[in-house]
């Protein structure tokens, strides 16, 4: 009998050895996943965070924006020779400007068109609609602009071109796109500036061709041209940013013109 016990208790030892073995190993294993699942939660929670933070501060600048387009509307509309409007292309031989002058008068009407990069008629957008407005006009020659050539004054600047209608002049500005900002080593800040100069070395090429012109106004780079991008400095930006600071910068530009040209903002 006791041959057996002794028997039984050193096959016990090996089992029992083994058992507390196991048991260890899974104690272990849970003790680590507990710790990875702490800490992924823990990162999952500071990304939420960061991605949080982001939003707020995006969410800001457009509050921002959105209040200086208000401000400088307001500016420009107190200027004597500004008259903001949102009318369509063809409908602009009706508009009554604030010196109770009409708008659409021979040989001294200027349309302000948001290019193409070729300067090609038709397309979409404002492009197509110049084109429809002007080519019964002698504005469009073999599908092309008529008389289209770079400015005098500022031959330099490639986004600028003038073409000829029956009334007038169509000036042909090519707005900034979003995703030139990196090649031309451009902030989202920048994007106001780069289309204030834009906008001045066009009206001031009119105005060297008709001294007290009317003058149609559009805002560029705010169709096709903007979308969600990233600038020079990698910050990110979303197509609403980009609009808002288009449209702002056109309405600093206009406030900032001091020349002898009637504009009508056509602020849609």
């Amino acid at each position: 009998m006791r041959s057996l016990k002794l028997f039984l208790i050193i096959l016990l030892i090996p089992l029992l050895a083994l058992s507390i073995f196991f048991i260890h190993r899974i104690y272990k294993k849970h003790k680590s996943s507990t710790n990875t699942k702490g800490k992924n939660g823990d990162i999952q929670e500071r990304s939420n965070d960061n991605t949080g933070n982001q939003r707020n501060k995006d969410s800001a600048e457009i509050s921002n924006l959105n209040n200086d387009i208000k401000e400088y509307r307001n500016r420009v509309e107190a200027k004597p020779n500004v008259t903001i409007v949102d009318v369509s292309v063809e409908k602009c031989s009706k508009i009554v400007m604030k010196n109770k002058q009409k708008f659409y008068q021979n040989k001294n009407t200027v349309l302000v068109n948001a290019a193409n990069t070729n300067f090609q008629t038709g397309g979409g957008g404002l492009n197509n609609a110049i084109t429809d407005f002007v080519k019964n006009k002698n504005g469009v020659t073999n599908n092309k602009w008529t008389e289209l050539a770079l400015p005098l004054k500022y031959n330099y600047d490639n986004r600028i071109k003038i073409s000829k209608f029956t009334n007038g002049y169509v000036l042909h500005l090519v707005g900034l796109q979003a995703g030139e900002l990196k090649d031309l080593n451009l902030k989202i800040e920048n994007v106001e500036k780069y289309l204030i100069n834009l906008y001045l070395n066009g009206l001031k090429e009119i105005e060297s061709i008709i001294k007290q012109g009317n003058v149609l106004l559009c805002c560029v780079s705010t169709g096709i041209y903007a979308y969600d991008g990233v600038d020079s400095k990698g910050k990110s930006f979303s197509k609403k940013e980009f609009i808002l600071r288009a449209k702002l910068a056109c309405l600093k530009a206009v406030y900032k013109y001091n020349g002898n040209l009637n504009i009508v903002l056509n602020f849609r």
